[in-house]
C-alpha cells in the first residue's frame, strides 16, 4: 500500500499565505490546472511541507509513497529528439533566480531562441533541481523504511525538456517509476 502525495502542484485557495509558487519569465504565477498552481521545487518551505506529509503517512503503516505530477514549473509543448523548446520552461521565482546565479554565475535565460547554449545549460540545471528535489524526498522516505516512486510521464516525449526530468537519473534514487501512458 502506497500513500499518494500530490507533487509540486497545489490548490492555491488552500494555501493563500505561502510563497511557494513558480513564476514564468514574466514573473506571473504558473498555473497547472483550473484552481491549481505550480509550486517551486527549490523552495525550502515547500520541500519541508512535503517531508512533513511523508512523515505523517509513515506513521500510518504504509509500504511507500508515490509523488504525482512531478515537474518543474512552466511546461513546454512536447518536443521530440533533441529540439529545444522555443518558449520559456521552468521557474523564474526568486529562489530559482538566486540559486541559478549562485551556481552558474549568470541569469536564467528568458528568451530560449536567443542563445541556445544558455538555454541548454538552464534546462540541464532544471533537471538537476528536480532530481535533487526527488532525491531529498526519496532519502527522507527511505529513512522511514518506505519505498519511493514518482510519476515519470511518457518517455517518448523528451521529458528532459518537457517536464524537467531525466528518467535514467531517477533510476538511481527511486524504487519504481509510474508511466501514465
Amino acid at each position: 500500500l502506497h500513500a499518494y502525495i500530490q507533487g509540486p502542484t497545489v490548490v492555491y485557495s488552500e494555501f493563500p499565505n505561502v510563497d511557494w509558487y513558480c513564476k514564468d519569465n514574466q514573473r506571473r504565477d504558473v498555473w497547472y490546472y483550473r484552481g491549481r498552481k505550480m509550486v517551486c521545487v527549490n523552495n525550502p518551505d515547500f520541500v519541508d511541507f512535503v517531508k512533513q506529509k511523508i512523515a505523517a503517512v509513515a506513521k500510518l503503516g504504509v509500504d511507500g509513497v508515490f509523488i504525482d505530477n512531478v515537474f518543474m514549473g512552466q511546461l513546454t509543448m512536447p518536443v521530440f529528439k533533441d529540439k529545444l523548446p522555443f518558449v520559456f520552461a521552468g521557474c523564474y521565482c526568486e529562489h530559482c533566480i538566486a540559486k541559478y546565479q549562485e551556481e552558474k554565475h549568470s541569469d536564467i535565460p528568458s528568451d530560449f531562441e536567443e542563445n541556445t547554449k544558455a538555454t541548454r545549460e538552464y534546462l540541464d540545471w532544471r533537471v538537476g533541481c528536480l532530481t535533487q528535489f526527488l532525491s531529498q524526498l526519496s532519502s527522507f522516505a527511505h529513512e522511514r523504511d518506505l519505498l519511493f516512486g514518482s510519476n515519470s510521464y511518457d518517455p517518448h516525449f523528451l521529458p528532459k525538456y518537457t517536464y524537467g526530468i531525466k528518467n535514467k537519473d531517477l533510476d538511481k534514487i527511486q524504487d519504481y517509476h509510474l508511466f501514465e501512458s
